[in-house]
């Protein structure tokens, strides 16, 4: 179990996990990424300005990845980045620091 999440994606980092879920991720993970919060804040600014839609730090944490360079892509493969904004409301942008 992790002792604290400390990112500002808080969603993706459950300090615990079930068996179930578990077993799903190490079946079909082949890898995992990581990008600092400065990254990810980028890209939770830069989403709104281009898809205007505003959605929660760890829908922006996929897209800072993949601007980053961090996921592989060829300009031939079609990407698909699921962007969620439930977990994150308009005013708790404001008060993020970066």
């Amino acid at each position: 179990m992790l002792p604290a999440i400390t990112s500002i994606a808080e969603t993706p980092g459950a300090r615990k996990t079930e068996a179930t879920q578990f077993e799903i991720v190490s079946h079909h993970v082949c890898d995992l990424v990581t990008v600092s919060d400065r990254s990810a804040m980028r890209a939770l600014v830069e989403i709104p300005e281009i898809e205007k839609r505003l959605t929660e730090p760890a829908a922006s944490c996929s897209v800072a990845a993949l601007i980053e360079g961090k996921i592989p892509v060829t300009p031939e493969e079609n990407i698909v980045v699921v962007l969620c904004g439930a977990n994150f409301r308009l005013d708790a942008l404001c008060t993020l620091r970066w």
